[in-house]
């Protein structure tokens, strides 16, 4: 038996309890056997985790174009870019600056043009300086704000400043501790009122299993996640699991967003000779 035949089996057996609770019968069998196949679950965690570090260690060392490569190969299926470019379209605006974390190829960093000014950041100034180049070269140099980082370390960025921060072509390879530390530096970096959107593949589901154990994601607990995410200080916005690909937390740093610009940034062309 998988890991994730188990964890289907326990999401079933939830459902079970719940149906005989409500209708007052008694449920202690079925929970006698949860047990039973949380315990069995529980016997997989080492070998999974051995398999799934060996897989985000060969993606953290990826360096250069093995890393893009890699990027351009992971490709998502098309409805799951739609679903992310409608969130990213809907909170990205001129109101106030907005952020992209490991935007790998920028598959999605065109919807975010709305945000002003604009940041990228990753690991390595080859993936901020390769993926630019899909815009020409004014805004690559000018407008979009490029940062390198260390780890999940983002001091170096201006904090409590963005209205809008996302990260949704990485974190499915993190486990909860990842997800906390980049969770921890977003909230500095966010204004009052920000909101982080961010992808992750819940292994409390049999689907979210399923990638684990075959080394194609690693994975967090839903609920120990949201526990993680409420003592930093976020408040829950949004959640949907749906599939692997498709599992994305909505969350808001407390507050209500300050807006410092009353229009976007407009600007005039004038003749040389015109007296500035």
């Amino acid at each position: 038996m998988k890991a994730s035949d188990v964890v289907k089996i326990i999401n079933n057996i939830d459902e079970a309890i719940s149906i005989l609770k409500g209708n007052n019968h008694p449920a202690d069998k079925l929970i006698e056997f949860r047990q039973e196949m949380s315990q069995q679950l529980t016997t997989f965690g080492d070998a999974l985790e051995a398999t799934s570090q060996d897989v985000y260690s060969r993606l953290r060392l990826s360096t250069g174009e093995k890393r893009w490569e890699w990027f351009e190969n992971w490709k998502q299926p098309e409805e799951v870019n739609n679903l992310y470019a409608n969130i990213i379209g809907a909170y990205a605006n001129w109101e106030y600056p907005c952020m992209e974390i490991f935007p790998g190829v920028g598959n999605l960093l065109g919807y975010a043009l709305g945000g002003e000014p604009l940041y990228i950041v990753d690991w390595e100034n080859y993936m901020l300086d390769r993926v630019s180049q899909q815009f020409n070269e004014y805004y690559a140099s000018k407008r979009l704000m490029k940062y390198q980082i260390k780890e999940y370390d983002l001091t170096s960025l201006p904090q409590s400043s963005f209205g809008f921060v996302y990260c949704v072509n990485w974190l499915r390879f993190e486990d909860l501790q990842g997800l906390s530390k980049l969770a921890r530096s977003v909230y500095e970096c966010l204004m009052p009122g920000g909101t982080y959107l961010f992808c992750y593949n819940p292994t409390d589901k049999w689907w979210g299993m399923k990638v684990f154990e075959e080394g194609y994601a690693r994975g967090a607990d839903t609920q120990l996640l949201e526990d993680e995410l409420t003592s930093i200080g976020f408040e829950i916005v949004e959640r949907q699991q749906a599939s692997s690909e498709t599992s994305y937390m909505l969350v808001k740093r407390p507050g209500t967003i300050t807006y410092i610009k009353e229009s976007s940034v407009l600007g005039k062309f004038i003749a040389l000779s015109e007296e500035i």
